[in-house]
């Protein structure tokens, strides 16, 4: 039978309609079913709760390290005081003479240990007390992302509490938890954050009240006894000892070289350039450690906002 050059046309739409149909079928069965806005204002509204919390954590981080840099600083300043004013003393003045006398001629270091010997016990507790409680502080900071990575987790959980996960988590409960364990808990996978690095302060401190302070000290201490060290170094008792002196025997012997005068005047003006030295010092560590502390804590929550923003993700997918 002869097809009418109408039906072909007829016959020939039909078949595009229905081709068309199949392909319309096709394209919608295999896409995916977008998040109701329902659920995308509830996921918006919790990830801004996490922001906050990660915001208002910092906040009250940087309030808790000027709180504890204010308490030191003071501290600090006096040990300074303490520290010059030893360093500075009739015996402590006679002995950095003899051994920076001794170190020009045996090519030694006995001047930098000695200073630091009388240095360190004034200044050293202080730090380590120092570096203890900003890492406390940091310590506590990171809990609070901790809490609020996974109280996002446990809000968005909830979304989805038909897949049978458990959602009763109490973050306020939470002990230091393990975040990864916290949050395969409640069935998400996080990229792996890893130990937090503690505040490395103990450095700053070995940097700035190290081998530098000890330096410059000695640096003063070379033009403020300029006159009494090269005495000190033309003596023979000096060059043909195989060590240094007894301490004793080293202010007997510096006593000898030196007035009344000469012990008055170099003392005052030796403690005061110690003193601004190390409250120079103090200043600069504190500045530093703020600064350090700081970018660290920043850096770390931006670690956690990572996985904030990969639970998101995990959350969306789930409910498309």
């Amino acid at each position: 039978m002869k097809i009418r050059k109408n039906q072909r046309k007829t016959i020939i739409f039909l078949f595009l309609l229905v081709l068309i149909a199949v392909l319309l079928i096709s394209y919608f069965k295999y896409q995916k079913v977008p998040v109701s806005p329902r659920y995308s204002s509830l996921i918006n509204n919790y990830i801004d709760q996490a922001r906050q919390r990660d915001s208002n954590a910092l906040k009250i981080y940087e309030m808790n390290i000027n709180r504890i840099i204010n308490e030191y600083e003071p501290k600090l300043n006096t040990a300074a005081d303490e520290a010059a004013k030893e360093t500075a003393s009739y015996s402590s003045c006679c002995a950095i003479i003899y051994y920076m006398a001794w170190d020009k001629i045996k090519n030694q270091n006995e001047t930098d240990e000695y200073m630091q010997q009388k240095i360190r016990p004034f200044l050293e507790p202080l730090a380590k007390s120092f570096e203890k409680e900003m890492n406390d502080a940091f310590a506590g900071f990171e809990y609070e992302l901790k809490k609020s990575t996974v109280q996002l987790a446990n809000d968005l959980a909830a979304i989805n509490k038909n897949d049978g996960i458990d959602i009763t988590t109490n973050v306020d409960e939470l002990s230091k938890p393990d975040i990864q364990q916290a949050l395969r808990n409640l069935g998400f996978n996080s990229p792996f954050i890893g130990a937090s690095i503690a505040l490395d302060l103990t450095a700053l401190y070995k940097s700035n009240f190290g081998k530098f302070i000890a330096q410059k000290i000695k640096s003063i201490a070379a033009h403020i006894f300029a006159k009494q060290i090269p005495k000190v170094v033309a003596l023979p008792v000096i060059a043909g000892a195989d060590g240094p002196l007894p301490f004793g025997d080293i202010i007997t012997l510096i006593g000898g070289l030196w007035t009344a005068y000469d012990i008055h005047s170099s003392q005052k003006k030796f403690e005061a350039e110690i003193t601004t030295s190390l409250k120079n010092m103090i200043v600069e560590t504190k500045d530093t450690a703020h600064k350090q502390s700081i970018n660290q804590a920043k850096n770390l929550m931006e670690k956690y906002q990572v996985v904030q923003g990969e639970i998101e993700t995990q959350t969306i997918s789930r409910l498309e």
